[in-house]
C-alpha cells in the first residue's frame, strides 16, 4: 500500500485513483517472533506510520537535556510493551492474520472462585491410574504350583527305559526329575559272529 502510494505521488497521470483492497487487512507485528501486537485500521495504520516518523525526527533532535522529558500519551501508547524497532506493519489477506500475543500480567488478579472439589475420576487417566492401582502386579502374584512332568518307554520286565531290545514297552508319566535314568540291559541281543 505504502509503495503504490508512493507510486501515485510520483506519477499524477495515473490520476490517484488506486485504493487498498478491503481484503486486505494490516496488523502491526513483532518482528522478533512473528506474534500479532494488533490488527490496525486504515487510519490507525497511517497514524502508527505519522507516530513512527514523529518519534524518529524527536530522537534526531534530542538534546541532553530533553531525553528526561515525558513523552506524549499516544507516544507512550505505541512504545509501551515493545519498543519500536521491533514492531513492523504488515498486509494480510482477510482470515490469514495470525493469533494476537497475549502479554503476561504483573498483577494478580483475585479469584473469587471455589476451589473444585476432587471427584473420583476427575480425569480418564486418573480413572486409568485408579484401575492399575487396584490391579496386583503380575511379578508379585503368586504362580500356581505347576508339576512338569515326562513320558517315557518303560520295559516292563526291568521297569528302567526301554531300547529297541526290548520285546514289549508301555508309556509311562513320570514326575520330571523322579524318571528312570538307566535303560533296560535285561535285553540284550546276542552278537552275530
Amino acid at each position: 500500500a505504502d509503495f503504490m502510494r508512493e507510486a501515485l505521488r510520483l506519477h499524477p497521470e495515473w490520476n490517484g485513483d488506486w485504493q487498498m483492497p478491503s481484503s486486505i487487512k494490516r496488523a502491526e507485528i513483532d518482528i522478533r517472533n512473528g506474534n500479532v501486537i494488533r490488527e490496525l485500521t486504515d487510519a490507525e495504520a497511517n497514524s502508527v506510520e505519522a507516530q513512527k516518523k514523529i518519534l524518529e525526527a524527536k530522537a534526531k533532535s534530542k538534546s541532553e537535556s530533553d531525553s528526561e522529558a515525558q513523552p506524549d500519551s499516544a507516544l507512550e501508547a505505541y512504545i509501551a510493551g515493545i519498543p519500536p524497532e521491533f514492531r513492523r506493519i504488515e498486509l494480510f489477506i482477510n482470515g490469514t492474520v495470525p493469533a494476537r500475543m497475549i502479554l503476561p500480567i504483573d498483577e494478580d488478579i483475585g479469584n473469587d472462585l471455589p476451589e473444585p472439589t476432587p471427584t473420583p475420576f476427575t480425569t480418564w487417566e486418573d480413572a486409568q491410574a485408579d484401575q492399575k492401582k487396584d490391579e496386583v502386579n503380575p511379578a508379585e502374584r503368586p504362580k500356581p504350583a505347576v508339576i512338569k512332568s515326562v513320558s517315557v518307554m518303560i520295559c516292563p520286565y526291568s521297569g528302567l527305559r526301554a531300547t529297541a531290545n526290548c520285546p514289549d514297552s508301555e508309556s509311562k508319566t513320570f514326575k520330571k526329575g523322579s524318571e528312570p535314568k538307566d535303560f533296560c540291559n535285561f535285553h540284550i541281543r546276542p552278537r552275530n559272529k
